[in-house]
């Protein structure tokens, strides 16, 4: 969602678009090793939540986005989100593997992968789709006021004419119109990219309550059947 709003709302190059980036990866790259002593010395269920959590969190604080956020706005976000996501997936990798006999934890392996980006598509589908919804709704509802009868609208669309007037726009009105029309259109994106990372906070958050409910496997479980397929 990030690289998208980045380019759709505030026009960054790709280079802005990975530095701004960049933050996440620090993040996680200094959250590993701390992550990894956490699900050797405390019941797995702790550290998921946790991750979840801080993914939910941060998701949470970038609702708030306005289309004049950037790499500062979104600094946070990305620390605790890339915290968070090293914390919950070292812990559900050593979950999902430490019950499995040896011959079976390289097919299971694929078996995580596969799961995790079949996952990922129908999360990144939902996304769109719901971009595409909530942006046309925004519109609709931004657009909606700006009538005959709203003052501040006519006085908007009267200092947008004389600007273009004075650049010496041939149709003034016109140009101030479409002026308007893209102004309505950032802002509905950037209330739609608010609904998304909303959506994604909600996800996170029933993820942590799967976490913490659980029931942990026990170790032989796996060991014990490990001649089936």
């Amino acid at each position: 969602l990030l690289p998208l709003f980045l380019a759709r709302v505030r026009d960054f190059s790709p280079s802005e678009i990975g530095t701004t980036m960049l933050v996440s990866g620090l993040a996680m790259f200094l959250s590993a090793p701390i992550a990894g002593r956490l699900v050797r010395l405390v019941d797995l269920r702790i550290p998921m939540a946790i991750g979840f959590a801080m993914c939910t969190w941060s998701m949470w604080i970038a609702t708030n986005v306005t289309s004049d956020w950037g790499f500062w706005q979104f600094a946070s976000v990305q620390a605790i989100r890339g915290m968070g996501v090293m914390t919950g997936m070292i812990a559900v990798q050593q979950a999902t593997m430490s019950t499995l006999p040896p011959a079976m934890v390289k097919n299971a392996s694929g078996i995580v992968n596969l799961s995790r980006n079949v996952g990922g598509a129908f999360g990144l589908a939902l996304l769109n789709t719901s971009l595409t919804q909530r942006t046309a709704a925004h519109y609709d509802n931004l657009s909606a006021g700006l009538t005959a009868a709203n003052p501040q609208a006519q006085a908007m669309m009267e200092g947008l004419a004389a600007r273009m007037e004075a650049q010496g726009v041939a149709d003034p009105m016109i140009a101030a119109a479409q002026t308007m029309s893209r102004l309505l259109q950032r802002e509905a994106t950037t209330l739609a990219f608010s609904d998304s990372f909303g959506l994604l906070g909600i996800g996170c958050a029933i993820a942590v309550i799967i976490a913490l409910n659980a029931r942990p496997a026990r170790a032989n479980a796996g060991a014990s059947g490990g001649g089936g397929h």
